[in-house]
Formats: structure tokens, sequence, C-alpha cells
């Protein structure tokens, strides 16, 4: 037991000290755009930063604490309907992360899906092509579904964007909704590993062919992104140039993984959902 609560004291100290170095690095990049355009980059309250710190090292840490839910089956309104919900995690992550947004979106009344996606370090084709054909026919064969509504939270957005506009030769996918989703990559891939980690680089040649894609798409693509996102920057990368302003929702300061758990996300998403 002792070096069970050794080893993850030691998890957590590591998470804390890789968390503090990314949002001072964040806060400085952040810091100088201000000074360039402060209508794009706004003065971050020191409280709110405080706040978004401590809330993002609980989401980050707790992947541990809920683990085990990996393994669950998180299906929500396993029932007969014309759509059917699948969410996707992000990088290195697992369906846990989505156990609030299930609870709450569950009330829709829509059947709703999770996965875990495999290898994790893999690229982001390889992910795809592994982790979503078989979830997609399950869902079918299950809910006896026409289309399926795609919601993927960071990398999880590309995952779903690059299966929506390639691998989806049944056309069963009607909509995708992305929180959180660096379109044009993100600066901290720099530090990521794995062959997905240098496909979400600034200027990468999987995200150039991924948007070109979806320009010429005839699917509808909607966009929750947050203004001082602390993995993803520059943060108008989560948004799509081909994409009206009514089918994006863009807040002032809120972390990564916190999207995950803001109420005002949620709605936006349920209103997405009514009119998907």
């Amino acid at each position: 037991m002792l070096i069970i609560l050794v080893i993850f004291g030691l998890l957590l100290s590591i998470h804390l000290i890789n968390h503090l170095f990314v949002f001072v690095y964040l806060h400085i990049e952040y810091g100088l755009e201000n000074i360039k355009d402060p209508d794009l980059y706004p003065p971050v309250p020191l409280k709110l930063l405080l706040k978004n710190f401590c809330l993002e090292f609980w989401y980050v840490s707790s992947k541990y604490c809920l683990y085990p839910y990996k393994f669950f089956n998180l299906t929500e309104n396993l029932s007969k309907n014309s759509t059917a919900i699948l969410l996707i995690h992000g990088y290195v992550r697992n369906q846990s992360d989505w156990l609030w947004f299930i609870q709450n979106l569950a009330p829709t009344g829509f059947p709703i899906y999770t996965v875990n996606l495999a290898p994790s370090l893999g690229s982001i084709q390889e992910i795809t092509n592994h982790s979503l054909p078989s979830k997609i026919q399950q869902i079918k064969q299950e809910t006896d579904c026409q289309q399926i509504i795609l919601i993927g939270h960071s990398m999880g957005g590309l995952v779903a964007s690059y299966y929506s506009e390639y691998l989806d030769e049944a056309d069963m996918i009607k909509n995708v909704i992305t929180i959180a989703t660096p379109y044009h990559g993100t600066k901290l891939s720099m530090a990521a590993t794995g062959a997905n980690g240098k496909q979400m680089l600034p200027g990468s040649k999987f995200c150039t062919e991924l948007r070109a894609k979806i320009a010429s798409s005839a699917r509808h693509y909607f966009q929750v992104a947050s203004r001082f996102d602390n993995i993803v920057f520059p943060w108008q990368s989560e948004l799509l140039e081909t994409s009206s302003i009514e089918r994006q929702l863009v807040l002032p300061f809120t972390s990564h993984l916190g999207l995950l758990h803001s109420s005002t996300v949620l709605t936006q998403i349920v209103a997405w959902l009514k009119i998907c």
C-alpha cells in the first residue's frame, strides 16, 4: 500500500511540475499577444488564472482516480433512435473524461456512446482506423440509428473529422462537434510524443490537408473554443475559417479540460443538437 501511495505521489508531483510549466509558458505567450492585440487576447485576472490552474490540475490528475471507468460501459439511453452520439476523448486520455458530460447530456434522449482510442501514440489515421469503424458498427447494430453525431475533445475532434471526411463510406456521420480541437495545430505539441503529437504541430501536413477536405465538405462542423486554453495555443487554432459564427462558441477564460465541465458548453451543444 505504501509503495502505491509513493508512486501515486510521484505521478502527481510530475504532473504538477509539468502543469506549472505549461501555464507559465502560456501566460508568457498570452501576455506577448495581449500587447499586440488586446481584443483577441484580453487581460486575464490573476484570481481567474489561479482558479483555472487548480481546476485543470485536478482534471488532469483525476485520470488516475477515474482510470477504472476506462473499462466500464458508459453507454446511456440505449434505445432505438434515428440519431446517436459518439463522444471521442483527446490525446493520451480515455473515456472517463466524459463522465460529467454524459450525465448532463443524457436528458436529451440520444443514445450516447464513448470510445477508448488506441494506439495512444499512433498516427491519427491509425488511431481512427483502429478505434472508430468497429464502434460505429456497434452503435448502428444496437440502436438501429441512421445517423451519428460525433463530438470530439481536443485530438478527438481531429479523429472525428478524419473519420467523417475519409472513412465514412456508409455516410453515417451527420455532423461533427469539436471542443478545443487544434485544427491549425498547437505550439504545445512540441513537447508531445508519438506520431499523433507531431501531426498536431502548427502547419503540419495532416492538419492542412484535413482543413482543406472539410472546406469542401457537405457536413456541418461546430466548434467550441476558449481564449485561454492551456493546451491549444494560439486559441484561434480551434476554429475553422469555413464555419459561420452561429456554429462557433468562444469562451473567454476556460481551461482545456474545463470545457468538458462547463454548463455553458453543454447548453450550446444541446442547442446545436436540436438543429443538427
